[in-house]
């Protein structure tokens, strides 16, 4: 069993690697794979102009799918061990809606004040907006979980707590002037290639924190997996967990969110499909598998989008467009393990 999880690690290592690869060359400049590889190995690159095209635009790029993907990733994995729901997530428990809420309201209103600020203090107000936001909605998630018992009742609280605040924004939309409406929509569509410089700065150092951090969840999740009372036989403060889950939750949905606007598809699947291929709940296993899994997918989307046809489209729209076929062969697969 070791040796299988050790060769499919080994086989998404392999896949992760092509595709950084890959998305350094391709693109609406295509640099050659000799070029990228001595840029790679830290060798003289000739050309100036494909120096600066890899350093400055396609390297924060990458970084950028690979944080946001891990993120993501872990954010639906944490949730879903903890709730017991296979449809937990950032996005379908309503965080996202609330990290967006908190973009908007900073977006929409920080203008009136922003004049007479460092302009740096832009980006630390944009990633605390966007995690106030996802911790407020989790925060009336957990009040309502320690008043129901249903799960049903409480997926059903996340998705009206984020149609409540995707009706608030839409008030906000209505009352703000043109430019504050277009930076949030073109926001909300989703995108790797805004992040660089400070933002890069501060994004890095919140999720990998917030990762870091996650993987002290390990142990505490394998014991969630037997149900509560087994966790608390085991010596588990649930309430402790509980707080630091939502904490590390918010963080990572909200950093994400702000940055580079509401990704679908990662938080809810990607958790099922690390299941599915390792073949394990172990979360020794799940917690770098997810991590690995997120950032290949972040960075097959964003291949598809700016990398081998140019396209230059949303990332959600390729998200969607290839999340919903991965969803239902999943599910179909599934559904034949059940009948068998």
């Amino acid at each position: 069993m070791k040796r299988n999880i050790s060769l499919v690690f080994l086989a998404l290592i392999i896949v992760f690697c092509m595709m950084v690869f890959t998305l350094l060359s391709m693109g609406p400049i295509y640099i050659p794979f000799e070029v990228v590889t001595r840029f790679i190995s830290g060798q003289e690159v000739a050309s100036q102009t494909y120096f600066d095209i890899l350093w400055q635009i396609r390297v924060p790029k990458i970084l950028t799918g690979i944080l946001a993907g891990s993120a993501l990733s872990i954010a639906g994995l944490v949730m879903q061990t903890y709730f017991g729901n296979p449809l937990a997530g950032p996005f379908v428990l309503g965080i996202s809606s609330g990290s967006a809420l908190g973009v908007a309201l900073w977006v929409m209103t920080s203008s009136i004040f922003l004049g007479a600020l460092p302009e740096y203090f832009n980006d630390y107000g944009l990633v605390a907006s966007g995690i106030f936001g996802g911790s407020i909605i989790l925060l009336l998630l957990m009040l309502t979980a320690s008043k129901v018992t249903s799960k049903v009742v409480l997926l059903v609280m996340g998705l009206l707590f984020g149609h409540f605040t995707s009706g608030i924004i839409s008030v906000l939309v209505a009352k703000s002037g043109a430019q504050e409406i277009k930076t949030f929509l073109l926001w909300g569509l989703g995108s790797f290639e805004r992040v660089s410089g400070n933002q890069l700065l501060v994004f890095l150092s919140v999720v990998v924190f917030a990762i870091l951090c996650a993987l002290l969840l390990i142990k505490p999740l394998n014991s969630l997996l037997l149900g509560e009372q087994y966790a608390k036989s085991m010596g588990l403060n649930i309430s402790r967990f509980k707080y630091f889950a939502i904490v590390i939750t918010a963080i990572l949905a909200g950093s994400v969110t702000a940055f580079c606007g509401p990704i679908i598809f990662l938080g809810t699947v990607i958790p099922h499909l690390a299941r599915w291929i390792f073949k394990t709940s172990d979360h020794k296993v799940l917690m770098p598998g997810v991590i690995l899994l997120g950032s290949i997918f972040s960075l097959i989307a964003e291949n598809i989008a700016s990398g081998f046809f140019s396209l230059n489209i949303p990332l959600n729209a390729i998200m969607g467009l290839m999340g919903v076929p991965i969803i239902v062969v999943f599910m179909w697969s599934k559904q034949k393990d059940l009948r068998s």
